[in-house]
């Protein structure tokens, strides 16, 4: 593989631009995404916005979904109260939601349709540009089209602008469901048949997650039967690993989540439940697989034991140097903590205390799904009680030496009266992050919100350089973002991407050409990268005021690259 190189031009210590946004900077304020609005998901548009998808009531007593695209200045980019996912007459359900990587989302989802004299649950797929448009119809994509129950369990991209959905369904009418994968182009086209493929049948129902892990293989795991498996396949859902993983997870695991570790393998986690005089208790597990299909870490890595009562397996944020922040909830007496720990590549724990409070104020805290990176740090939001009267939504910045980088009193999200439910969150392409929820209550509430918080910890503070990313049209290259701020002071973010695994180098040079950093030297897995430069040489020191090149390159490196412009 030849070496890749793209260069740009950044501007030193100079005052960034700040553009007034539709976000609230007040907490008790917040952006109101729609009305009676419950469930939502949320996913990046790849321009520093996000799509949310939510379920919404309908006449008579339906679930109709809805999708709505925010800018990253907060401003709305479909109709006010949404789109219609698909022009749908019965109840839809089961919601997934995630990037297209051009710019667009893609939504799986199952409807009841009118059967002879009952009702059958079909599994969807439709697609939107960032205008708007159905790219797959309005009346969406059928994964299948037989006539048997289904219900998706996992999708995620195929890079292409397609996707692999799996479901569930007993399409053999024998009592037992059986789990069946298809894929569907960026066209909308069922590529392995109307049929789809036939992964396994279970005498149990069926739980599964898939993430694409790399430029030509999808990871599932999956139980089959009593056993848990990990299996990677090929884009026709062909196996790659011989009979899978077994991933000697006890039976009684459940809830668990799966993450990509950036170099084509898995980490995967899950909460274990055992008895003890007649009451449950959980074990919280991590475990890591390779791209080859082989156990990194021994017998798992146990984060916490005998707990009680967790909501979800632990969740995972990839940090730099191949290193994973986890994140959990434990009950403690009569109230609840969310705790962090940092493992390393090979598996151990990084800090020497048990866990870290990702909060030094005393209260009830409740885990969400709200947790992003952020460079080196994560950004993690929760619930939080500590104004008594409901659990209002905070959040934290956390770096891999322990440090709360923000207020040690933490920022609030939310403070609204009306009660909050499942955050969920993503990047907002400059280091911080797009927060949303869904509220039931007697004031305003009763519907989806959203809000914004930078990296530094303001609500709605949208900081954004000279000249706007933009988002590239062929997702699946090697591509080089405009770092951002530009002009900055006293740190910017360098954000790129690489198509497959390579050995990648970082290096910024001032205008005569002179090297005078390397940030990143080292091999990573395809995908999205960022890293903060706080404008010191290689010795630590602080450089002159100016203008410097940053040079990414990716592959060969006895290849000489090309010349900044």
């Amino acid at each position: 593989m030849t070496i890749k190189s793209l260069c740009c031009l950044i501007a030193l210590f100079l005052c960034s631009n700040v553009i007034r946004a539709q976000w609230s900077s007040d907490p008790s304020e917040n952006l109101k995404v729609a009305g009676g609005a419950i469930n939502p998901q949320i996913c990046t548009d790849g321009n520093g916005g996000a799509y949310i998808a939510w379920e919404t009531g309908a006449f008579p007593n339906r679930r109709l979904l809805r999708i709505q695209r925010l800018d990253r200045f907060g401003f709305k980019k479909f109709p006010e109260q949404g789109l219609p996912i698909r022009i749908g007459e019965f109840d839809q359900a089961n919601l997934i939601l995630f990037e297209d990587r051009e710019g667009g989302a893609i939504v799986v989802f199952n409807e009841l349709l009118p059967v002879a004299d009952t009702l059958k649950a079909v599994v969807f797929a439709q697609r939107f540009d960032s205008t708007g448009v159905r790219v797959w119809g309005d009346s969406a994509v059928v994964i299948s089209p037989s006539r048997a129950h289904q219900i998706p369990l996992a999708a995620c991209g195929d890079k292409r602008g397609g996707a692999f959905i799996l479901w569930s369904e007993d399409r053999d009418g024998d009592g037992d469901e059986e789990l069946y994968g298809n894929r569907i182009d960026d066209l909308g086209k069922r590529l392995l048949g109307d049929e789809g493929i036939l992964i396994v049948e279970s005498e149990i129902d069926i739980e599964a997650d898939a993430i694409r892990s790399d430029g030509e293989n999808v990871i599932v795991t999956f139980n089959n039967n009593r056993d848990i498996i990990v299996q990677k396949f090929s884009d026709e859902l062909n196996p790659v690993w011989d009979n899978g993983v077994n991933a000697s997870l006890p039976f009684r695991s459940s809830f668990r989540r799966m993450f990509s570790d950036g170099l084509g393998g898995v980490v995967f986690t899950c909460k274990e439940q055992s008895f003890f005089d007649n009451e449950p208790f959980f074990k919280l597990w991590t475990q890591r697989i390779d791209n080859n299909g082989n156990i990194l870490w021994n017998d798992g890595i146990v984060l916490a034991d005998s707990v009680k009562d967790p909501t979800a397996a632990p969740n995972i944020t990839l940090a730099s140097n191949q290193s994973f922040y986890l994140t959990w909830r434990e009950t403690l007496k009569d109230t609840g903590e969310v705790f962090v720990q940092l493992i390393n590549n090979e598996g151990l724990k990084m800090w020497s205390q048990k866990s870290f409070s990702v909060s030094a104020v005393d209260s009830k805290k409740s885990p969400t799904d709200a947790v992003i990176p952020s460079a080196d740090d994560f950004i993690v939001a929760w619930h939080d009680n500590r104004n008594i009267r409901s659990f209002d939504l905070y959040s934290q910045l956390i770096d891999r030496n322990q440090k709360r980088l923000w207020n040690e009193s933490d920022v609030p999200i939310s403070t609204r009266e009306d009660l909050q439910f499942d955050p969920r969150a993503v990047e907002d392409g400059n280091g911080g992050a797009i927060i949303t929820w869904y509220e039931i209550g007697t004031g305003t509430g009763n519907g989806v919100f959203a809000q914004q918080i930078s990296r530094t910890g303001k609500l709605g503070d949208v900081i954004v350089s000279v000249e706007e990313p933009k988002v590239e049209p062929h997702p699946s290259s090697f591509y080089l973002f405009q770092s951002y701020p530009n002009p900055f002071n006293p740190s910017m973010t360098i954000k790129y991407r690489i198509p497959e695994f390579s050995h990648v180098t970082l290096k910024v040079f001032d205008i005569t050409g002179k090297e005078v950093i390397t940030l990143v030297d080292e091999e990573k897995g395809a995908g999205v990268y960022q890293i903060i430069w706080n404008g010191n040489d290689e010795k630590g020191g602080d450089v002159a005021s100016g203008i410097y090149i940053y040079r990414l390159q990716a592959g060969n490196p006895s290849t000489k690259s090309g010349q900044a412009k």
